[in-house]
């Protein structure tokens, strides 16, 4: 499962940051398969050191 969720989460910080307008944290969250955002940017900020909302390059 953690395999899953790091690859998902790989995914939504590629449409975070790579995008030149990105859409916005709960649209790339539920793009992913997040359905509680809370929970996606606990994971997103242990997984990548900052908040999806940061959204550092």
């Amino acid at each position: 499962m953690q395999f899953v969720r790091n690859a998902r989460l790989d995914a939504a910080r590629y449409h975070l940051n790579v995008r030149r307008d990105p859409p916005s944290v709960t649209s790339v969250a539920f793009a992913n398969g997040f359905s509680h955002l809370g929970r996606f940017s606990q994971e997103y900020k242990l997984r990548f050191g900052h908040l999806p909302s940061a959204r550092h390059r």
